[in-house]
């Protein structure tokens, strides 16, 4: 869109949206873009979880197979050079380097396994912070409910429950509502309180639903 004039281009004049307060369009709204959300949710989810996964395991399967291969290698090496020595009194200064090298190998070792524990440290943190922002995403959905909301909320409240147990069909993720129940019993001009329960994974897994005095 552009403004020239204090005038816009690119907007079809003759359409201008008018301001409703149905009860129905406005769920009929909100229904959809919850479901959009969702799906968008959950295929973001699963397609960025399963990459770093993958990820995750190679690193973890292949560092230590490098450390090992790589200090075979020059353990080896250090004992061919060792076995190739006729022990004479000049080659004694050869040994000292040898068993030198050995020893920083060693050393080399100790600081490559501490570097592993590290690196494992540090992928279990951001598996820890992955979790927790996949059940902010996934609760954020129903956050908006709580409290005191209208009729007109509740029902929409549903919908969104609904739309969730469609997509995720794992108990993990099933929410379950309680209190008032039945959709037919909300009336858009009382309000209504609403509280949420947690399974031991974070996720919001009840909703409580109460008519307000």
């Amino acid at each position: 869109m552009e403004k020239n004039n204090n005038e816009f281009f690119g907007v079809d004049e003759k359409y201008i949206p008018e301001s409703e307060n149905n009860d129905k369009e406005y769920i009929k709204n909100d229904e959809k873009n919850i479901y959009e959300s969702e799906n968008v949710n959950v295929e973001y989810t699963k397609k960025d979880k399963k990459k770093f996964n993958v990820f995750l395991i190679i690193l973890l399967v292949l560092l230590p197979v490098i450390i090992c291969i790589i200090t075979v290698i020059v353990i080896s090496t250090m004992g061919v050079s060792i076995m190739k020595l006729n022990f004479k009194n000049d080659d004694i200064k050869e040994i000292a380097e040898v068993q030198s090298n050995l020893h920083g190998i060693r050393d080399n070792i100790e600081v490559a396994s501490e570097i592993h524990s590290s690196a494992k440290d540090a992928i279990n943190e951001s598996l820890i912070q992955m979790q927790n922002q996949e059940n902010e995403m996934f609760n954020s959905q129903f956050i908006y409910y709580e409290g005191e909301q209208k009729g007109s909320n509740i029902k929409a409240l549903y919908q969104a429950v609904i739309a969730n147990n469609q997509a995720y069909q794992n108990d993990e993720k099933q929410v379950k509502v309680k209190g008032i129940t039945d959709i037919s019993e909300v009336e858009s001009k009382k309000t209504y309180n609403v509280e949420f329960n947690y399974n031991s994974a974070g996720y919001i897994n009840e909703i409580v639903i109460t008519e307000t005095e």
